[in-house]
């Protein structure tokens, strides 16, 4: 691995290591049948849980693998950052955020009668009623909408406000399915994960040819008798609305990118021009070798050029070995803005 010349703080602690339960318990189902997860497969799962769970204040880690095939690669990345993300996750929507929000910030919840998915406009406090935080709906059941509505922490905590767009029914239930996944493959996701409104990856890739990978692909437990959970359902991606509460955002190469999401990985030789415009976070990128380009090399050298040794505690992070046929590159940047 190569890097720069950054120091990581000493405070720092070190991030958690990817747990060895997924590669003994973890299977891959498609019209094959079921194996364990292979290490080609594997290695993309860690790959992910690099990218997403080294993220440190002023450094932003700049990874690059080519494969021999990008066949599931960036759905495999994606599944370990997400690995990543519920096991080092912090900072649920608490009641505290609520009341500080400043007026007209918009939140979101689920009407307890009619299941509808609501959205609503934080007005001024009421000095009459400190402890209440006023809501105006703007989205809801008809006979709602224009209403204020003062919730206190009761309501707060039964209806699970957040700051996006609650899932729907369907929505709400590979979210479920993915939180099962994670804790029977070992990995410490608390119920807040899929509560709380934070994307912790986003895949830059063909998006038919994402579907068409996925598409009759399943997970599972090497013990017999236990349920699978779809790869998409395992993704938690937006499938439809971007205001939907989702773990992963998918893009197609040419749409902007958020700058917000800890972790992007990218697919494929347009990801040099892509990765310039990005100033923070950390990036991972998967080509195949064919597409390992000139170009693609002149960026790594001006990469190079910027970057020296990783910081100490990504050395945890690094596996053992890859499998044939596979080489990985890094380096640790300055986060121009964070």
């Amino acid at each position: 691995m190569k890097g720069d010349h950054l120091e990581s703080p000493e405070s720092i602690e070190v991030p958690p290591a990817f747990p060895a339960t997924i590669a003994k318990r973890l299977i891959i189902v498609d019209t094959s049948g079921g194996r364990i997860v292979p290490p080609w497969a594997l290695s993309l799962l860690q790959l992910g849980w690099m990218c997403r769970s080294h993220v440190r204040p002023g450094i932003r880690l700049l990874l690059v693998a080519i494969l021999p095939t990008r066949a599931l690669a960036g759905p495999l990345a994606s599944l370990g950052a997400l690995f990543a993300g519920g096991a080092t996750f912090s900072g649920a929507f608490t009641w505290d955020d609520m009341r500080a929000l400043p007026a007209g910030s918009s939140v979101f919840w689920r009407d307890s009668d009619s299941g509808k998915r609501c959205r609503g406009e934080i007005e001024r406090p009421w000095e009459f009623a400190p402890d209440l935080v006023p809501v105006t709906i703007r989205e809801g059941p008809r006979a709602q909408i224009g209403t204020v509505h003062g919730v206190g922490k009761d309501v707060f905590r039964r209806l699970g406000y957040c700051l996006e767009f609650v899932p729907t029914a369907r929505g709400a239930a590979a979210l479920e399915s993915a939180l099962n996944l994670h804790l029977a493959l070992g990995v410490d996701t608390p119920r807040a994960w899929i509560e709380t409104a934070k994307v912790d990856v986003q895949l830059v890739t063909n998006q038919t040819r994402l579907s068409m990978e996925t598409d009759g692909v399943h997970l599972g437990l090497v013990e017999p008798g236990q349920p699978v959970v779809s790869m998409k359902d395992a993704l938690c991606a937006n499938t439809g609305s971007r205001d939907a509460m989702v773990k992963l955002r998918i893009h197609s190469p040419g749409q902007a990118l958020e700058d917000a999401i800890p972790s992007t990985i990218l697919e494929g030789a347009a990801s040099a021009a892509i990765l310039e415009g990005l100033p923070f976070g950390n990036s991972l990128v998967l080509l195949e070798r064919h597409e390992y380009s000139h170009e693609f090399r002149d960026f790594l050298l001006r990469v190079a050029a910027e970057a020296g040794p990783m910081p100490d505690s990504f050395g945890a992070l690094v596996p053992a070995s890859v499998p044939p046929g596979v080489e990985l590159a890094g380096f640790a940047l300055a986060a121009t803005d964070e």
